[in-house]
Order: structure tokens, then sequence, then C-alpha cells
């Protein structure tokens, strides 16, 4: 003979309570905590420097603090052996440096917390408070770039390996620019410098082969050109 199970409805009930806590708890089992996703050291007692990112995201979020301590540096390649997309800096970060972007070259965006004090971004493109562009994220979709006014300096590699890039307009006052700052850009063809430039640093158009138009300020032209334009194809005009 047969047996019939018949399932009471309180029976159900707890069955489906058991399936939605298992569902609930296997995620959770899988998020890592700021401590996990980071290699990190603490240096004055009281601040959290990263040395390496250990998740797997090509999404990073720089935390506010790890174990109670404010966040406030990121080493030189903490990101060297990862494909990053997009990248957020916290609140208590207080420097970046170029080095810090290095082999990232599928970097679409770059944000800073609202309420941090050394930095900011606008159109996901890194400037500091003091007046300096940062960072020009090398995966940034778009040919063109108009810097915006107000920015005094144009800091090494800031649009290094930007290889879409075509054309950057630098405004009227800017009177820095970097080493390196557009090294590696491959597609680049013109960049209009202010006659406010006074200061320009080495090998600036490193592997710009295709540059054809640069309204040069007399300050670089007083400089070695070989150094300034090194392997770009003005250098043969």
């Amino acid at each position: 003979m047969k047996k019939i199970i018949i399932l009471t409805s309180s029976v159900i009930l707890l069955v489906a309570i058991a399936l939605t806590v298992v569902f609930l708890i296997i995620p959770m089992l899988n998020v890592k905590s700021n401590e996990d996703l980071f290699e990190y050291h603490i240096e004055m007692s009281d601040t959290i420097c990263i040395d390496k990112y250990l998740g797997d995201s090509p999404d990073v979020v720089i935390p506010d603090e790890i174990e109670g301590k404010g966040v406030r540096m990121v080493s030189d390649m903490a990101f060297s052996d990862h494909d990053i997309n997009s990248i957020f800096f916290g609140k208590n970060i207080e420097i970046i440096n170029y080095h810090t972007f290095k082999m990232m070259s599928s970097l679409k965006e770059i944000k800073v917390h609202e309420d941090n004090k050394f930095f900011y971004t606008e159109d996901d493109v890194l400037f500091s408070t003091r007046g300096d562009l940062i960072k020009y994220p090398p995966g940034k979709s778009g040919d063109k770039y108009v810097v915006k006014s107000g920015i005094k300096g144009i800091l090494n590699y800031a649009f290094a390996g930007c290889d879409e890039l075509v054309s950057v307009e630098i405004p009227q006052g800017t009177t820095y620019i970097g080493s390196g700052a557009f090294s590696g850009c491959y597609s680049l063809t013109t960049v209009k410098f202010p006659e406010s430039v006074s200061h320009v640093g080495k090998k600036v158009f490193d592997g710009c082969q295709k540059l054809e138009d640069v309204n040069i300020p007399e300050c670089i032209k007083e400089k070695h050109m070989d150094i300034v334009f090194a392997n770009s194809n003005l250098l043969n005009k």
C-alpha cells in the first residue's frame, strides 16, 4: 500500500523560511571585509597605507577607514596585477601620485568622496584642490578633451597611456606641464599650449608618433627639443 504524505501549511511555511535563510546566508559568505580586500600597514599609529589590492572586482572602493584608522595613502603599484575599470577614493585619502595608476590601462572612471579635502573629480578626471590635473583615465572614451579653466598644472604622466585622445586643449593660466604628461598617447595629433606655460618636464610627448600640431610657447623653444619631444615625429620637422 502506498503512503500519501500530506504537508500541512505550517510545514510548507517552515520549509520556505529555511530556504530563504539559506539563500540569504550564501551571498554573505562571499562578501569580504575591507581587511580582507587589501594588504596594508599602519604608519604613525593612526594612518593606514594600502599596499596591495586583493579583491577580484574591477571596481575598487578605497574605504574611509580600516580598523578604525583613516586610510590616507595608497602605495605605488597597489593595483598592478588587476584590470581596474573604476576606482573610488575615500574621504581620508591625502596622497595620490602617478605611480598609483601604473598598469591601469583599462581605467575608465575615477571618483572621490565629496568630503575629501585634497582631491575631487569632474567627468571622471582627477584633480587636486590646489589646482592640478592629476590623472585622466586611460580607458575613458572620447577623442577630445578641453582642460577646464583655473588649472595651474598638468602633473607628471597625467594623460599617459590615453591612446584614444586625438586633441587636448590646455587653458590660459596653466604654468606647469609635468614629465611624460602625454607619453603613450599614440593617437594624439594636436595639443594647444597656452603662452602662460613656464615649465615643461622631460619627454612630454614620448611615443606620440602622430603628433602634428603643437603651438610651442617660447619657454619650450628655449629648451632641448630632443628631451621635450622625445620619440615624437615633430623632431623631424
